[in-house]
């Protein structure tokens, strides 16, 4: 798929996003001492909440702003289960094997039966998904 390139005016929201970048910058130049003085604030903010974020994680305890909103999640892999003690015994404990049927198309066969029209529009509207990846800049955060 080709990347289609359109001139910044031609999304007015995209034009407003680089007028408002640019008057950031230029806000942060203007006033380089607050910002030298604002950084190591937000730099010992964000390590301090990820070493405690860590620490009451692991502790699986509420503390402060840091909430505990559930009870833990527990799954178990039944292959490793089945690796670790054999199908046997997993059998006997109540596991079970079961089959799932998979469909799938090679992309290259779907795309010619869409453009020979074997497939109605609206059918190809329905089954045909396509993603397009995307770059965004970052937010700017302030604490």
């Amino acid at each position: 798929m080709a990347v289609n390139n359109v001139p910044v005016k031609s999304i007015p929201e995209v034009d407003e996003f680089e007028k408002a970048q640019r008057a950031l910058e230029e806000f942060k130049a203007n006033n380089e001492e607050f910002f030298a003085m604002l950084q190591p604030l937000v730099d010992r903010y964000n390590a301090s909440l990820e070493l405690a974020d860590k620490k009451v994680r692991a502790q699986q305890v509420s503390c402060g702003p840091f909430l505990l909103t559930g009870r833990p999640s527990v799954s178990y892999d039944a292959e490793k289960l089945i690796e670790e003690m054999g199908l046997d015994f997993f059998i006997e404990i109540g596991g079970v094997v079961s089959q799932r049927t998979v469909y799938e198309i090679e992309k290259a066969k779907a795309e010619a039966a869409f453009s020979a029209g074997y497939i109605p529009d609206e059918a190809v509207k329905v089954v045909r998904k396509i993603k397009v990846a995307y770059h965004k800049p970052d937010k700017v955060v302030l604490p």
